[in-house]
């Protein structure tokens, strides 16, 4: 394959992407969004529902499916990117500053 072939295969599947992503987000904002905060009557439970589960899933799902896809083109190798030891302790702090920010923001 040339690399304006390449070039045009990468440019059509970002493209595809992008617009399944967005109507998927779009989807999850008018109808899904509205139905969790009917069924789950807690706010704290419909706030990590929608923003733990769902957008972790919407954003890091599609992005593993194209750092595979495009595993040849990437700088950094799956095995380098998933291996490398990360000194988690140290983000411990903001870790549980961004849990907290969701009940400390929604209190009443």
């Amino acid at each position: 394959m040339e690399i304006s072939e390449k070039r045009v295969s990468k440019t059509k599947v970002i493209v595809i992407y992008l617009i399944v992503f967005y109507t998927i987000w779009a989807l999850f904002e008018f109808f899904a969004k509205p139905f969790i905060d009917k069924t789950f009557t807690g706010d704290i439970i419909s706030q990590i529902i929608k923003t733990v589960i769902i957008k972790n899933l919407v954003w890091v799902f599609p992005a593993a499916i194209l750092i595979h896809y495009y595993k040849d083109d990437v700088c950094v190798g799956l095995k380098e990117m998933y291996t490398t030891k990360i000194k988690w302790l140290e983000y411990l702090p903001v870790l549980l500053l961004f849990i907290m920010v969701i009940p400390l923001t929604h209190h009443k």
